[in-house]
């Protein structure tokens, strides 16, 4: 049964859940920097072996898709359905979550740099 408070996409539950384990200010500022820091770094690394992801999904004659931006939509939205996010969506960011925990907990003193 669909109730009115479900949209689409669906959300990343992983993600809201992490983000909001913060409890106070300088830490979710700390765990949102962590989290776009981490996002780019395995960004890039999806990025740079895009095509043989897409492979591993099933998704074939991507030199078909020109566009880089095109092929990574298709890799984040493969599989997903009205309740879920795909597979491959969910992989890439339980990465990002990863080195998000790695990264966050990483103290930084002010004024030494």
């Amino acid at each position: 049964m669909l109730t009115s408070a479900l949209g689409f996409p669906p959300p990343d539950k992983h993600i809201r859940d992490w983000l909001l384990q913060s409890k106070t200010k300088a830490e979710a500022f700390t765990r949102a920097g962590a989290f776009l820091c981490a996002m780019f770094v395995v960004l890039l690394r999806y990025l740079k072996r895009l095509d043989a992801e897409l492979d591993a999904i099933g998704v074939s004659a991507v030199a078909d898709l020109p566009s880089l931006a095109t092929r990574f939509r298709l890799f984040m939205t493969k599989g997903q359905t009205f309740s879920h996010q795909g597979p491959a969506r969910e992989r890439f960011y339980r990465d990002v979550l990863q080195l998000s925990s790695e990264v966050s907990s990483i103290v930084l003193i002010p004024g030494i740099l």
